[in-house]
């Protein structure tokens, strides 16, 4: 990603490389195993980044080690290679820019710049609470970008419980009615990968070479036994 197609972009090199197969897009990174909770034919077809034409968002949402920031992040790399304007925020991040932007008088030509952008993409949206102003600034830029620029958004928190993370209610209805207006949604579910393969690699491997000895006084009641039922 070069030039105008990555305006601040922080992928990381593994997946921003463009010879990444989208077939791939599936499979959480380091996973051998495709998650067969994600609609293929959805996946397949945003693929094509016609969401972006048509300023649709989508949405992510599962639990933590299910896939959503690699499939997200695939996509927004996806855009890049398309020639897209793509920029990519952590939530907490892009809450912490925001209100620091508004302290040095800068909030305005910060939201300028998003408002460029063909695709912003905000990653673990529901892991850390925000407070009341950096709630309010995230509603302003999800605002300004509605049915402007397109919006992948990943969280690991059912809609009904985003208050607990942009406090009233009032913001939250007003948040969400903006994102799934014109919205895809993907669920993804099943075992954090990150927890399989974390037993995998602690599960204890057999020796091949490792022999089964019976204790001594074991034998002599086991042979014992058998002589008496001899006799």
């Amino acid at each position: 990603m070069q030039g105008d197609r990555a305006h601040g972009t922080a992928y990381p090199g593994r997946l921003a490389d463009r010879g990444r197969p989208c077939a791939d897009l599936d499979r959480p990174h380091g996973s051998r195993r495709r998650r067969p909770s994600v609609n293929k034919q959805l996946v397949a077809e945003l693929t094509r980044c016609e969401y972006i034409d048509q300023r649709e968002n989508i949405l992510l949402v599962g639990n933590p080690g299910t896939g959503k920031s690699h499939l997200a992040t695939a996509l927004a790399a996806e855009a890049c290679a398309r020639g897209y304007k793509v920029r990519f925020y952590r939530a907490t991040e892009l809450v912490t820019t925001l209100i620091e932007a508004r302290d040095e008088r800068s909030f305005l030509r910060l939201k300028t710049q998003l408002a460029k952008l063909d695709l912003l993409l905000l990653d673990e949206l529901g892991y850390v609470p925000a407070s009341k102003v950096g709630a309010e600034l995230l509603f302003d830029v999800i605002s300004t970008a509605y049915e402007r620029t397109s919006m992948i958004v990943t969280t690991n928190l059912p809609f009904e419980s985003w208050t607990e993370v942009l406090g009233s209610e009032r913001l939250t209805g007003a948040t969400l009615d903006r994102l799934t207006h014109r919205c895809r949604i993907i669920e993804t579910k099943g075992e954090s990968y990150r927890l399989r393969d974390a037993k995998t690699r602690n599960r204890p491997r057999p020796n091949p070479n490792a022999t089964l000895t019976l204790p001594t006084s074991t034998n002599d009641r086991i042979f014992g036994e058998d002589n008496n039922q001899a006799d």
